[in-house]
């Protein structure tokens, strides 16, 4: 049952690729990301491993489950600012204890609306051999495989029924992304978007889990809004973090090592400061 479970766990990135050689440089365009993953384990929202000429206007996440699967759907509305061949970057997610990633998506963006020189010139994303048969014949025997050693199991053990482990509170989740994140080769590499854009995706869940209102999907007036209107504490702490991360994320402010290590901490603070008391 356990591989079963694990067989389940994806990650999957869709982009219509028609959009290669149509699309102009600023103009809007949306891609999806789906995590599948059974339901009762813990799932970090998506985080790009760069997110270079790439600039995310807007997400909707949204939760299906059916028969235990839970399929998270991460609906981003974007903008590219670079012209010419542009990669999409991967993005990466923690489910349970594993780490799932998917592969950069390659799109042609025009300099002009009206250059029908470069609708010429559109080149293929990405040439894939045909591996289908191949995967057939491998998913049928792994599913024959799967049924005659689940048989025996069942066969030769006493069927138990456990309660499935809940999903992690809101802090130690939170606080299990941050460890994840790799600051020091960011701040190295001078991936400071990439850092403050993360600190802030794992903040706005924290809050959402925490408070129960929609911080993933608000700007951060309306988070502040919200904060006041639940009256949480340290709400203003909240408040100037993002405000210091939007000017890093959309106005290109560029902070130093100390400063980004210090907003990790702040990060972590806050989470701490707002987790419930232990009784």
């Amino acid at each position: 049952m356990i591989g079963i479970l694990l067989f389940l766990t994806t990650i999957r990135l869709d982009v219509d690729t028609t959009l290669s050689g149509r699309i102009t440089m600023g103009d809007r365009f949306e891609f999806l990301i789906t995590i599948t993953h059974p339901e009762t384990l813990p799932v970090t929202d998506p985080i790009p491993d760069s997110l270079g000429p790439l600039m995310i206007l807007k997400t909707d996440h949204k939760i299906e489950i059916e028969k235990g699967v839970r399929k998270d759907r991460y609906q981003y509305e974007a903008a590219l600012f670079k012209t010419g061949p542009v990669r999409i970057p991967g993005f990466w997610s923690v489910v349970g204890s594993e780490t799932l990633r998917t592969d950069p998506v390659q799109i042609r963006v025009r300099s002009l609306a009206g250059d029908m020189k470069e609708i010429d010139e559109i080149y293929e994303p990405f040439p894939f051999p045909n591996y289908l048969p191949y995967i057939l014949i491998g998913l049928i025997a792994l599913g024959l495989a799967l049924g005659y050693f689940g048989l025996r199991l069942v066969r030769s053990l006493r069927r138990k029924v456990e309660t499935p482990p809940p999903p992690l509170p809101a802090w130690d989740e939170a606080i299990l992304a941050l460890e994840r994140i790799p600051v020091n080769d960011l701040i190295e590499a001078n991936r400071f978007r990439e850092l403050y854009y993360t600190l802030s995706e794992i903040l706005k869940r924290y809050l959402e889990r925490r408070y129960g209102f929609l911080a993933l999907e608000q700007t951060t007036t309306e988070i502040k809004r919200s904060l006041r209107r639940h009256r949480i504490r340290e709400r203003d702490r909240f408040g100037r973090f993002f405000d210091r991360a939007d000017l890093v994320k959309y106005a290109r402010s560029e902070p130093d090592r100390n400063e980004a290590l210090a907003m990790v901490d702040e990060v972590k603070g806050l989470i701490e400061k707002t987790r419930p008391e232990e009784e």
